[in-house]
């Protein structure tokens, strides 16, 4: 399982990441499990929470930068950060990344 901290720009881009369709589950399925959806910037809690996840978590945020402290901890901590300002996009790299998992 891979887990995500999603921040976002405002509540009309509101984007379930759950509905992403998974790719075809082998015999090590992958699921991606939300920890935590906001509105706003990157922030250090959401660095620490991604950290602190057994999962390894990442970070997908939609039309977010992160602060500059926040962007150094998640380079300190090895937290990856996937920034995009296009929807689909996202839906595109979170399929990719599922599927080099599998």
């Amino acid at each position: 399982m891979r887990a995500v901290v999603i921040p976002e720009y405002g509540d009309e881009n509101v984007f379930s990441i759950e509905d992403v369709p998974e790719p075809n589950p082998g015999p090590d399925e992958v699921k991606v499990k939300v920890i935590h959806s906001a509105v706003g910037g990157i922030t250090e809690n959401d660095i620490n929470l991604a950290a602190s996840s057994a999962e390894g978590a990442v970070i997908v945020g939609f039309n977010v930068r992160p602060e500059s402290r926040a962007q150094n901890l998640a380079e300190e901590r090895g937290v990856d950060l996937i920034l995009r300002s296009v929807i689909y996009e996202i839906e595109e790299v979170i399929v990719n990344a599922l599927e080099g998992m599998l």
